[in-house]
This record gives structure tokens, C-alpha cells and sequence, in this order.
């Protein structure tokens, strides 16, 4: 059975909310971290996995509009060949009336160390399947090179905007329709183990 934690953000700006910790996490991690992660992460100790998410952080700042800058890294070692074949290609959705998302790096880090670099160029914009019928959202798709069994990817994106549907034409396109509000919904957890998540979030005062 899988296990996960849905947490729901929404603010108003009447306070102002700044995490503490006694360790603040590091944000992005380095590729060498990302090695040192992997190699604590053997076919033993997670027996059955497919991929397990070395890390996933979450770090967005929202402005007084309610207008928010979502970067994200995540990090996913391959345990198998079902998990490498599910791991081959890279998908970012996003709404084109209300949001953008721009791939900021890609790579891929090898078992045996080397590090390799995927131009986020490379990313091709089409129509999300069926949008036709819900919503006209759209997705950036990034093939990688061939991975096998040991390798770890990593991701950085950033997310501008807000992408929750809505009817009514918008001059601002990243500002959401009630100005000031924020809103987010976050998973902790999912099919895969996670080793680390973060979700920071910083609001004017």
C-alpha cells in the first residue's frame, strides 16, 4: 500500500510565514551530493523499488498579487530497467493562459560518476492529451539518453504563474483572479520512496 501526504496551501498575506530549521536544507543540491545520495541507495536496502527519489525540493516565493515563482529540483535514482524505461522522457505541464515553466537544467549522472548534460533546448512544446475536452493545458517533453540501472537524473525547473482553470479573461496572465491569493496543493509521497522532501514557502509580510 502506498502511503502519501497532501498538504494544501492557501494565504491571504495577513501574516508573514518564514520557515525555521535548525540545519537549513541546501537548495539546489550539487551533483556530488546527489552521488552521495545514490550510493546509500542499494538493491537491498530497497528491494522491489523501480526508482527511489533522492530528493525533491520545492522553494517558492510569492509576491503581494499572489503571483508565484515555484523552483524545483528533483532527483531520482533508477533501480531497474522498468523504472529507466519509465524515467526515459521528462514531462512538465503547464497553462499557457495563467502559467510558464522553464527548464533550467538537466542530468545524468552515471554509475560510475560521470555526469552528463541535457540541453533543456532540446524540450518539445505540445498540447497536453485531451486537451481538446478539459482545458487547453500544454507540456514541454525532454527525451533523455539512455539510461540503465544505477544511473540518477536530475531536474531544475521554474514555474511562474498559478494553474488552476478559470473563465474569465485575465490582462494579467500570471496574477490569479482573486489578486492576493495563493494557493497550492503538495504531495509528500507517491509510488516511489522519497528520501527528502522540502516545500518552502516565502510571503510578503
Amino acid at each position: 500500500m502506498v502511503l502519501a501526504r497532501l498538504i494544501v496551501v492557501s494565504a491571504l498575506f495577513l501574516i508573514s510565514v518564514a520557515p525555521v530549521w535548525a540545519d537549513p536544507p541546501t537548495f539546489p543540491l550539487r551533483p556530488v551530493d546527489v552521488q552521495e545520495r545514490a550510493a546509500g541507495v542499494t538493491d537491498k536496502k530497497y528491494a522491489g523499488a523501480d526508482r527511489v527519489v533522492l530528493y525533491r525540493g520545492l522553494d517558492v516565493t510569492v509576491d503581494k498579487d499572489g503571483v508565484s515563482d515555484r523552483r524545483e529540483q528533483v532527483a531520482v535514482k533508477l533501480m531497474t530497467l522498468k523504472g529507466a524505461a519509465a524515467q526515459q522522457t521528462l514531462r512538465f505541464d503547464y497553462d499557457p493562459t495563467t502559467s510558464n515553466v522553464e527548464i533550467s537544467a538537466i542530468h545524468v549522472i552515471r554509475r560510475d560518476g560521470a555526469v552528463e548534460k541535457v540541453s533543456a533546448d532540446s524540450a518539445i512544446d505540445l498540447p497536453a492529451p485531451k486537451h481538446w475536452i478539459y482545458w487547453p493545458f500544454r507540456m514541454k517533453l525532454v527525451s533523455l539518453p539512455p539510461l540503465l540501472p544505477g544511473d540518477s537524473v536530475v531536474w531544475s525547473t521554474r514555474f511562474t504563474g498559478f494553474q488552476i482553470a478559470y473563465l474569465e479573461p485575465n490582462a494579467e496572465r500570471f496574477v490569479p483572479p482573486q489578486r492576493g491569493e495563493f494557493y497550492d496543493i503538495v504531495t509528500f509521497g507517491g509510488e516511489d520512496p522519497v528520501l527528502e522532501q522540502i516545500y518552502r514557502v516565502s510571503l510578503p509580510a
